[in-house]
Parts: C-alpha cells; sequence; structure tokens
C-alpha cells in the first residue's frame, strides 16, 4: 500500500464507496488537492467545495469520475511542531 509521506496527510472515509481516503493536505474551499482513493488504489485530483464548520465533512469533485464526493474527516490536529514549520 502507499502513503504520503506529506506531513499534513489527512484521513478521511467515502460513505458512498464505503472505501478510506487520504488527502494530501487540508483544502479550503475552491482550491484543489490530490487525495489517494483506497477504492481504486490511485491519487485523484480534487476541487474542494465546502467544508463543514468543524472541519470534519468535506464536500469535493473529483475531475477524474466527474462526481461529487462527501468525506468524513478525521480531526485536523495540527501539532506546535507543525505550525513553527509552517
Amino acid at each position: 500500500m502507499l502513503f504520503p509521506t506529506h506531513p499534513y496527510a489527512w484521513d478521511g472515509y467515502d460513505y458512498d464507496t464505503g472505501h478510506y481516503i487520504i488527502m494530501e493536505d487540508p483544502a479550503q474551499p475552491g482550491e484543489d488537492v490530490a487525495i489517494y482513493d483506497y477504492n481504486d488504489e490511485t491519487w485523484h485530483d480534487v476541487l474542494s467545495i465546502s467544508i463543514s464548520n468543524d472541519g470534519t465533512e468535506l464536500e469535493v469533485f473529483d475531475y477524474e469520475t466527474g462526481e461529487y464526493r462527501t468525506f468524513e474527516m478525521e480531526p485536523l490536529e495540527i501539532s506546535r511542531e507543525n505550525k513553527k514549520r509552517g
């Protein structure tokens, strides 16, 4: 299995497909970001459409499939060490 080496990788779950995803970076609405989809074991470029106020639900548009997808994301915790780097 491939796992991204990026320090800000973000885990999520796609309830429509029943499979896990990993997002390369958190993305604000209107930004492009890469996700790794365990369903088809490939990377997808997606457009972030919206994110819930608590940051745990993310709607994206998947350029490769042409579909909107909704992910339930793990709460994002940025450590002090990561804040210093950013």
